[in-house]
């Protein structure tokens, strides 16, 4: 990337496209999400989401492999729950035995293709300068 000196860092902080939350984000409208934001989260007008954008060459083994392929070096790496996702879970009582019953599922149903806990991904890419 030219616009970054040698030994220059990259942050990349998107949701998990890999996810069943970002699966459901990408199957429903905008709508449905603004809806869900002021309705269920209770958040206000002037704080709703933006709107989404998820290209499955986002997918955490997608990105790191044009990384790679391209140069880069993974300094960094996590894929986490987000606190939209968990404070929501909380809220309804899906925690304990019942969330790993949703976790399990999701990884049988989809064979390990998306799974529930892990919305988010957050990754540190350098290029050159001093390892």
């Amino acid at each position: 990337m030219p616009a970054l000196k040698d030994g220059g860092i990259l942050v990349i902080f998107v949701p998990n496209v890999a996810s069943l939350k970002g699966l459901s984000v990408r199957a429903t409208p905008w709508a449905f999400h603004r809806w869900f934001y002021r309705r269920v989260l209770s958040v206000r007008p002037d704080r709703q989401p933006v709107r989404a954008f998820h290209s499955f060459s986002l997918r955490p083994s997608s990105l790191v492999a044009h990384a790679e392929a391209t140069g880069w070096r993974v300094r960094y790496f996590d894929l986490y729950e987000g606190p939209v996702q968990r404070s929501v879970r909380e809220r309804f009582g899906i925690v304990g035995w019942r969330w790993k019953i949703v976790t399990n599922l999701t990884r049988i149903t989809t064979f390990g293709l998306l799974t529930a806990e892990e919305t988010g991904l957050i990754a540190v890419l350098g290029k050159g300068g001093v390892e």
